[in-house]
């Protein structure tokens, strides 16, 4: 989970903790440790959306299945600094990706094609939004992720059985 300081990155992840969860916090780092059950633990690692994220991704990328990315639509002077970023992790990392525009509201409906046209991704990359006011349930972001993610399974066994029929 990336994002800068206002981007609500922080709190939905402290939305997360709960029984059997496992949180720690160090500068720029947050970690999220949740037992899902005894042979399965989600972990979840949030950290700052900046140019010191290519050594951390140096030592964690390999282990990482998703990416999330909180962009606060009310802060656009990021917007382009934010997609060179995400760029770059989309460029070494070819993992599931969802972008997360927070703080929408104040801008509007309208605002959020908008928005989706100020970022030029080099891969497809859904979007959604959110409003942790009104949030209920935090694993709906995370079940979006899953579900890019079966998507794309979905897709590849279908182009590789058709492949195959030739």
């Amino acid at each position: 989970v990336f994002g800068h300081s206002g981007s609500d990155k922080s709190r939905f992840i402290s939305m997360l903790e709960g029984k059997g969860i496992q949180k720690k916090s160090a500068q720029n780092l947050e970690s999220l440790r949740i037992k899902i059950n005894d042979e399965f633990s989600l972990n979840i690692l949030g950290l700052s959306l900046n140019t010191n994220i290519m050594p951390a991704m140096k030592m964690i990328g390999s282990k990482m299945d998703a990416f999330m990315f909180f962009i606060d639509a009310s802060q656009p002077d990021n917007f382009e600094y934010n997609n060179y970023l995400i760029n770059l992790l989309l460029n070494n990392y070819s993992l599931p990706s969802l972008i997360v525009l927070t703080n929408i509201s104040i801008l509007g409906d309208d605002a959020i094609e908008m928005i989706k046209n100020k970022f030029k991704f080099i891969r497809k990359v859904n979007f959604t939004t959110m409003n942790l006011e009104k949030l209920k349930d935090p694993w709906h972001l995370i079940d979006q992720i899953q579900m890019i993610e079966e998507k794309k399974t979905v897709k590849t066994s279908v182009e590789s059985k058709e492949v195959s029929n030739d």
